[in-house]
C-alpha cells in the first residue's frame, strides 16, 4: 500500500522554501477537506503563521473568522484573493492545478513564483506547471509532517499579512457600500440580513449565478462542511438538492440556501421532495427576473439580450402549492421579519425577493477577459 505520508526531505524542503517566502500563500481546496484535516491546518498556519484561503470541501476547515484565513478562495469575489499573483512562494493543499487558477500560469501565479504542491493523487501534482516540492500522500497527515519540521524554527509574521487584512477590509467596505435600503433591493443587502441572523452552525448553500456571487463574497465559513457551493464544473440549479443532503446530515442545524430565480428553474420542484421528508430549509431566492449573469455578459460584450428576461415568477406560491413556506419580499424593511417567519415556519420555505439587475465582480472579470481575449 502507498504511504499516506510524503518523504521527509521533501518535508525539508517545503519548510525551507517557506522559511525564505516574502509572499506566502496558502489555497486549501476539496482533497484538504475530504481528509477532514481542520485541526492539522489550523496547527500548521498558527505555527508558521502563514495566510490561508480555502475553497470547495476545503471551507470551514479553519474558521474565516481566525486571524490567518483570508477566506474564500475566488479571487473574482474575494480582494485577498486577487493578490495571488504577487504571491512568492505558493502552497496547494489538495488544491487542483484547473482553470478555476488560470492553470497555475503566469500571470495567476507570477512566473518566478515556487509552488509547493500536496495531493492525494499523484496525477494532480504539476499537472499543469512544474512544482518547487511535489508531496504524494494525504493532506492531514503531510500537514502534520510540515508542522512537525516547521517547529523547529522560529516563524515572524510577515508584514505581507497587513496586506492581505488591507484587502480584506477593502472587501468589506465594497460589501456595505452595496448594502443600502432600497427598492428593489441590491443582492447585498439580502444577503447583509442574512448575515446578520447566522448561527455558527447554520449551513449555507449557494447555487451559481450572480445572486449567489454577492452571497459568497460576502457570507463566512466557520465549520467543516457547513458552506456549500456549485463545483469548477458549475452545476446550476445544484442548491435544493445540497440543502437537502445537508439537512440530513446535520438535522439539529438551520439550513439557509441561497439561489437566483433562473437557477431555480432546474430542480425547483424538488420542494415536494424536502415537504416529504420534512426537511425544513430556507430558500432565499433573488429574483431579477433574469438569467442574470448570462443577461450581463450579453450586454457587456454585445450591448443586446437574446433569451436572457425571465418573467418575474411567484415562485413563493409554487412553494406553498408543494406544501411548503413562501412568502414575496419586495421592500427592505420587510426582509428581516419575513427571514424569521420562514425560519421559523417549521416547513421546507423560500422567500422570493424581488432584487435588483446588479452585476457582480465575477460577471465583470468575466466580461473583461472576453474582451482581452478578443484583443
Amino acid at each position: 500500500a502507498e504511504s499516506m505520508q510524503a518523504q521527509p526531505e521533501l518535508v525539508a524542503q517545503a519548510i525551507a522554501l517557506l522559511r525564505q517566502a516574502k509572499r506566502p500563500l496558502v489555497i486549501a481546496g476539496d482533497a484538504a477537506g475530504y481528509g477532514g484535516s481542520g485541526e492539522a491546518l489550523e496547527r500548521f498556519v498558527e505555527t508558521t503563521r502563514l495566510p490561508v484561503l480555502t475553497e470547495g470541501q476545503a471551507r470551514g476547515l479553519i474558521s474565516d473568522d481566525h486571524p490567518q484565513s483570508f477566506g474564500f478562495f475566488e479571487r473574482g469575489l474575494n480582494q485577498a484573493a486577487s493578490k495571488l499573483r504577487e504571491a512568492d512562494v505558493v502552497v496547494l493543499l489538495g488544491r487542483k492545478q484547473d482553470y478555476t487558477i488560470g492553470y497555475c500560469r503566469p500571470p495567476n501565479i507570477a512566473a518566478d513564483a515556487k509552488i509547493i504542491q500536496v495531493d492525494p493523487s499523484a496525477a494532480e501534482i504539476g499537472r499543469n506547471r512544474g512544482v518547487a516540492v511535489g508531496m504524494v500522500g494525504d493532506v492531514s497527515s503531510v500537514l502534520e509532517q510540515l508542522t512537525k519540521e516547521a517547529a523547529g524554527h522560529s516563524w515572524q509574521e510577515l508584514p505581507w499579512l497587513d496586506d492581505l487584512r488591507a484587502a480584506r477590509a477593502a472587501q468589506a467596505e465594497w460589501a456595505e457600500s452595496l448594502a443600502r435600503a432600497e427598492t428593489p433591493m441590491h443582492a447585498m443587502f439580502v444577503h447583509k440580513a442574512i448575515e446578520s441572523v447566522l448561527r455558527p452552525d447554520d449551513c449555507l448553500v449557494f447555487d451559481g449565478g450572480d445572486f449567489c456571487h454577492f452571497g459568497r463574497a460576502l457570507l463566512p465559513a466557520r465549520m467543516p462542511a457547513h458552506w456549500f457551493y456549485v463545483s469548477s464544473l458549475g452545476m446550476l440549479g445544484s442548491s435544493l438538492p445540497t440543502a437537502m443532503a445537508a439537512k440530513l446530515a446535520y438535522p439539529e442545524s438551520r439550513v439557509i440556501m441561497c439561489t437566483g430565480d433562473g437557477a431555480f428553474g432546474f430542480n425547483g420542484m424538488e420542494y415536494d421532495t424536502a415537504v416529504r421528508h420534512n426537511l425544513n430549509i430556507v430558500g432565499v431566492l433573488g429574483n431579477d427576473s433574469a438569467w442574470g449573469i448570462d443577461r450581463q455578459i450579453q450586454l457587456g460584450l454585445y450591448d443586446r439580450t437574446v433569451a436572457t428576461d425571465l418573467l418575474p415568477t411567484r415562485y413563493d406560491q409554487v412553494v406553498q402549492g408543494l406544501g411548503g413556506y413562501g412568502e414575496l419580499v419586495e421592500n427592505p424593511e420587510d426582509l428581516k421579519p419575513a427571514l424569521e417567519r420562514a425560519l421559523n415556519s417549521g416547513l421546507p420555505a423560500l422567500l422570493n425577493v424581488t432584487v435588483q439587475r446588479a452585476i457582480s465582480p465575477r460577471a465583470e472579470a468575466a466580461i473583461a477577459r472576453r474582451k482581452a481575449a478578443a484583443g
